[in-house]
């Protein structure tokens, strides 16, 4: 199985360059977004046309079949393309046959991490945890 991380870098490249086709080409057949596995490849392809927001990976956790990415979110003015806005989030990834099986939104990477059952033990050596606090 290819890395998490990448596969998931890959989406978020595609997100923000707004590359439909290769955008498609990292998901399942049968994507969930949001927990809802009815739609899910119509809901993504909505939200990449009327998004008018770029996302830069901030920190990435993870195991063997998830990816869970910490994200600037920047919101740009549809005519003059300056930014306008940003708030940090965080997008789960659910991996299966080396293609994004389910995509979650959370407002912070702490509920993301909680929700996925990341623990540090079971991270990926390239994605990391934070050092718990002492």
């Amino acid at each position: 199985m290819t890395s998490p991380q990448p596969l998931a870098q890959r989406f978020l490249d595609h997100f923000n360059s707004r590359e439909r086709d290769q955008l498609l080409d990292t998901l399942a057949d049968d994507v969930r977004y949001n927990g809802r596995k009815e739609d899910g490849t119509l809901l993504l392809l909505e939200w990449i046309d009327r998004a008018t927001t770029t996302m830069t990976p901030r920190r990435w956790f993870g195991a063997e079949d998830l990816a869970v990415v910490e994200v600037e979110v920047v919101w740009h003015s549809p005519q003059t393309g300056d930014a306008t806005d940003s708030a940090i989030w965080a997008i789960a990834f659910g991996f299966t046959d080396d293609k994004i099986s389910s995509i979650s939104r959370y407002a912070d990477v702490g509920e993301a991490v909680t929700k996925m059952g990341l623990v540090p033990e079971g991270a990926l050596p390239e994605a990391g945890f934070p050092m718990p606090a002492s």
